[in-house]
């Protein structure tokens, strides 16, 4: 875990916010953002407003562009259990 830490919602949205789909935001929300300490790859905590369960995904960026997506269905129904599994696929 020492290699990951969180970063805020602004600078996770310095590399990706262009990359998102204009409907994303009707269908999760995003409660945690994280980061090597590289920032080239990139994790977020997300709740699905669907059916209020919890996943996380990761990005993987080249600069500024973004060279691929693992998302990460975690379906946990806990917010600190979802970030706990994040951190350590993360790590």
């Amino acid at each position: 875990m020492r290699n990951v830490k969180a970063i805020s919602h602004e600078r996770f949205n310095v590399y990706v916010d262009w990359t998102r789909s204009a409907h994303i935001r009707d269908a999760i929300l995003e409660l945690e953002w994280y980061a090597d300490v590289h920032e080239r790859v990139l994790g977020v905590v997300a709740m699905d407003l669907t059916d209020e369960d919890y996943s996380g995904s990761f990005e993987i960026q080249m600069g500024y562009a973004v060279c691929g997506l693992i998302e990460v269905k975690l379906s946990l129904p806990a917010i600190r259990n979802s970030t706990v599994r994040m951190v350590s696929i993360f790590a």
